[in-house]
């Protein structure tokens, strides 16, 4: 097992390099938005705060994880575009901005934004210890919690203007919960706040009670302000995403009663998500399901990291050693099919039989460095559990 700590720390540094070499332009003044499959750079395309934010944890969090600063230039010119470019006066900040800087406002995704630039600040604390950003981690998460918490319902609702008004498209998305519980985990390892400890378990009950179905076989992705059924789709990467992230928050607020339960949540939404999405002829899994079965013909890069450390996980759960089969087969097809192997980073899509699509940006407004470089830093964590 210690051979994949290693294969793992090595891919890491390959991502890592890539965005150095690639990612950035004018003197190493600002980011590229996106980049072919060919890396060559996209001066055209939108540059989002989703975005910002990701590229702010990653590079943050790879340093921890290797123990250098190599990286530290692209998390801070994340905080710094971010600060300047994206923050809205009305609080918080704008969903993304055109190539010739125009507002672009996302009345959906909006507040995932927020949570993930949240998540964000809350690696670039620990990586700097700088006073400001933890002034401004501390900020946005007061403003989150004012704002856009549903004080009769519970939980926090999605659908507000860029200025903050009310609209009629008030609804409660699996995403805004999901990373925002865990950017407070996060929060909570730098400040060891027993409050945020209670408001994260809230969060675990939210998710297992409203986002996940009776049978734990799949997750719900928006809700009505009052908890009911909107019209939906099933994403094998969002169901083993989901498992994971909720035992790993239980687990680290030492919430013994919670972490037994997620436990089991992430065993079944695992199983089924196996069952239904990993391709058994070609390796990996897709994503889009329909009545248990696949309606796609290619596989996209981020549902193979989460459904690795969705079987990893639940590995270490169960100690069921199909679990750890599948999760070191997922390793050796992230490796051999996603990873460039020239130039580093991973590619967007593939076919079902592994070719990359040409067609498909190696960097893009969804695609930063979150899913892959997470991938490889709590792959390496579950494994190192696995060796001591």
């Amino acid at each position: 097992m210690e051979y994949y700590i290693e294969r793992l720390e090595n891919e890491l540094k390959k991502i890592m390099d890539f965005w150095l070499h690639y990612m950035l332009w004018k003197d190493n003044a600002t980011l590229y938005p996106a980049v072919s499959i060919n890396n060559m750079p996209d001066r055209e395309a939108s540059m989002g705060s989703l975005f910002l934010s990701r590229v702010m944890y990653g590079a943050s969090a790879a340093c921890r994880a290797l123990n250098t600063q190599s990286y530290k230039i692209l998390a801070d010119m994340a905080f710094k575009t971010l600060y300047e470019k994206f923050r809205n006066p009305a609080g918080g900040f704008y969903w993304a901005r055109s190539s010739n800087n125009q507002l672009i406002h996302d009345i959906e995704n909006t507040n995932m934004a927020q949570a993930f630039v949240l998540y964000g600040l809350s690696e670039y604390v620990q990586l700097t210890g700088n006073p400001i950003v933890e002034g401004e981690m501390k900020k946005l998460q007061l403003f989150i919690t004012n704002n856009i918490t549903d004080k009769t319902n519970g939980g926090f609702l999605d659908g507000y203007s860029a200025d903050w008004k009310q609209s009629q498209n008030f609804n409660k998305a699996l995403a805004t919960h999901l990373h925002l519980m865990e950017a407070f985990v996060k929060q909570y390892q730098f400040t060891g706040d027993k409050h945020l400890a209670a408001q994260i378990g809230g969060l675990i009950e939210i998710i297992a009670d409203r986002f996940i179905d009776s049978s734990h076989t799949q997750c719900f992705h928006r809700l009505t302000p009052d908890w009911g059924p909107l019209p939906d789709f099933n994403w094998a990467g969002h169901n083993a995403e989901v498992g994971w992230l909720l035992t790993w928050a239980s687990y680290t607020i030492k919430n013994e009663h919670l972490h037994q339960r997620c436990s089991k949540i992430a065993k079944s939404l695992t199983e089924k998500v196996i069952e239904q999405a990993f391709d058994k002829s070609y390796g990996g899994v897709f994503n889009d399901l329909k009545e248990g079965q696949p309606t796609e013909d290619h596989k996209i890069w981020w549902p193979q990291a989460e459904a690795a450390l969705a079987c990893m996980n639940a590995y270490i759960c169960t100690k069921d050693k199909t679990f750890l089969s599948y999760g070191l087969r997922l390793i050796e097809y992230i490796e051999n099919t996603f990873s460039d192997p020239a130039s580093g980073e991973w590619y967007s899509t593939v076919s079902r039989e592994g070719r990359p699509i040409e067609s498909e940006p190696k960097v893009h407004f969804w695609k930063s460095l979150y899913h892959n470089v997470r991938y490889c830093i709590e792959m390496r964590n579950m494994v190192k559990s696995l060796v001591k």
